[in-house]
This record gives structure tokens, C-alpha cells and sequence, in this order.
């Protein structure tokens, strides 16, 4: 009897020579996450809570988490994700005023932020005009006396 073939064919395990999975698989948890923003973010333009709502912002939590190392922000990086980050900051219904420290749009400043930290990433979050997006998310903060300076991390 034949055995079926794996599905982790291909991924890297501890201590393995084999390469790990490639960004270009569609099935890989990074495209998923990518996918699941893509998909769900008008559910994002409601004020009412949602199950889809909760599942971008877990996800995330996730990437703020994984923007940490500079390896997880290259291969976000060659993702949709960063635009992706950036036009949920720039459409958000939701007050700057309101905006809370697990929030979808504090958690995407802080993903923007660790990217930003890494030479490797800071010149594509150039290239997708981040900085002119956080330097007016900036101006109105201090506006309204609030602080945050995050356009000069990236700048």
C-alpha cells in the first residue's frame, strides 16, 4: 500500500536542509492572513462590531507580533500587506480621538513602526508614501493633543 504524500512536502522542520515554504504559495498563513484583510475590510467601515472586523484585527495583532524580526518583515514586505495596513489607516470611520491601544489602526502604526525599524524595509514604506499618510495622522494628533510621533521613525 502506498502512502498518500505529505502536505508539509516542502517546509522546513527543525533541524532540516529543506527549504522553507515560498511567499508565492497561496496557502501559506501569511497569504491567508493577507487574503482574510483583503476580503474583509469593509466590514471595518461599520461601527458595529463583527466577527470579520475581529479577524483583521487578531491578524493584525499577528503581524505587529511577527514585524519584530527583520526576516518576518522581508517577507511581509513582498506581500500586499504594508498597502494593504495603510489603506485601512487612511479609510478608518473610526476617530483618531478613540483609537485604543489594541485597536486596528494603533496595531497597524505599530506594524508600519516595527517595519519601519528595519533598514531592509523602511525604503518601501518610502515608496508607498507612508510617511505622508503617519505625518497627517501625526499633525492631527498633536492637533488634538495627543502624542505620537511615529513619521519620524519612518522618516
Amino acid at each position: 500500500a502506498s502512502r498518500a504524500p505529505s502536505p508539509l512536502k516542502g517546509y522546513h522542520t527543525r533541524g532540516s536542509t529543506k527549504p522553507i515554504i515560498h511567499i508565492d504559495d497561496s496557502r501559506s498563513l501569511l497569504r491567508s492572513v493577507e487574503s482574510l484583510i483583503q476580503d474583509h475590510r469593509p466590514f471595518l467601515q461599520s461601527k458595529v462590531l463583527s466577527v470579520e472586523g475581529e479577524a483583521i484585527r487578531w491578524s493584525i495583532g499577528l503581524l505587529r507580533n511577527l514585524t519584530r524580526k527583520e526576516a518576518h518583515c522581508n517577507i511581509i514586505a513582498r506581500t500586499e500587506i504594508p498597502f494593504l495596513i495603510l489603506s485601512l489607516l487612511v479609510t478608518t470611520p473610526h476617530p483618531l480621538i478613540r483609537w485604543s491601544k489594541d485597536s486596528v489602526e494603533v496595531m497597524s502604526l505599530s506594524v508600519l513602526k516595527n517595519m519601519a525599524s528595519q533598514e531592509s524595509t523602511r525604503c518601501l514604506l518610502k515608496a508607498c508614501n507612508a510617511i505622508e499618510v503617519i505625518q497627517r495622522l501625526d499633525n492631527e494628533r498633536e492637533r488634538l493633543g495627543l502624542s505620537l510621533n511615529t513619521a519620524a521613525i519612518i522618516a
